[in-house]
């Protein structure tokens, strides 16, 4: 069914936001280093997509929720917790399956196991102390995190137990030799020319994902949700969602 679209064109592709006295422009200014940023880009180049907004609040360098130094979002201290930080069964399960999986394969001398989003390691952990039991698999594995934290990184290797040995880390202490390496984003893994089979693994991964959203105009078009400073007095909000007037790239791409 149809729905009528109105499109908010207000402050799309307009410098400077000037309209508004100078009180409110400044009682309207973001509060926190990533919020002035992130307007000044605005203010600068127009609205941004979603996907980048959310990107930056996740995984800024400097003030990313994910890569601020010293983030430690998961656990009894942090915001959430996830199945592995409740039980080592989970992994137990998820490293037996790993096992099923490469046996089905025909038992290949090597294969790659990458996760994505490790968290703090312990998912991996768990799994790599499980599958254990099955020396060939383990001397099989090859470990790849997928993980654009540095701090998450640093608590994978202490979870891990992980050292520096040439160009990837061992394991401390472990009798297979298994190799690990860490990769910024999935088409890092396409460097390493390695033709190996690849299993994957990622645990809640999806709801920590940069996302393009888009709606669905009368015409039947696409249009890409933005955002947008918002400068409207009555507010007390910094940002806002406006829809792009015309098709962007990844609007296209979706027709």
């Amino acid at each position: 069914e149809a729905r009528v679209v109105s499109v908010d064109r207000r402050g799309l592709g307009r410098l400077g936001y000037s309209e508004l006295s100078e009180e409110v422009l400044k009682a309207k200014e973001a509060s926190t280093p990533l919020g002035l940023e992130l307007s000044s880009q605005i203010k600068a180049r127009g609205p941004i997509s979603l996907h980048e907004y959310m990107r930056s609040c996740l995984l800024h360098p400097e003030y990313g929720y994910y890569s601020r130094a010293g983030a430690d979002p998961i656990g009894a201290e942090g915001d959430f917790i996830t199945a592995p930080e409740v039980s080592s069964v989970f992994g137990d399960l998820i490293g037996v399956w790993l096992v099923s999986e490469w046996a089905a394969m025909g038992s290949p001398s090597a294969v790659r196991v990458v996760e994505i989003g490790p968290g703090r390691g312990t998912l991996m952990a768990d799994v790599l102390r499980a599958t254990a039991s099955w020396p060939a698999f383990r001397r099989a594995a090859r470990v790849e995190l997928i993980e654009a934290s540095p701090s998450l990184r640093l608590a994978q290797q202490r979870t891990l137990e992980a050292e520096p040995h040439g160009d990837a880390w061992r394991l401390r202490d472990d009798r297979f030799g298994t190799r690990v390496r860490w990769h910024h984003s999935v088409p890092c893994l396409d460097d390493d020319d390695d033709d190996s089979p690849t299993l994957f693994v990622a645990q809640e991964l999806l709801d920590a994902m940069p996302a393009h959203q888009f709606v669905r105009t009368v015409s039947g078009s696409w249009r890409e949700k933005l955002v947008d400073i918002d400068d409207t007095a009555d507010s007390e909000y910094y940002f806002r969602f406006v829809l792009a007037p015309t098709a962007t790239p990844a609007s296209v791409a979706l027709s």
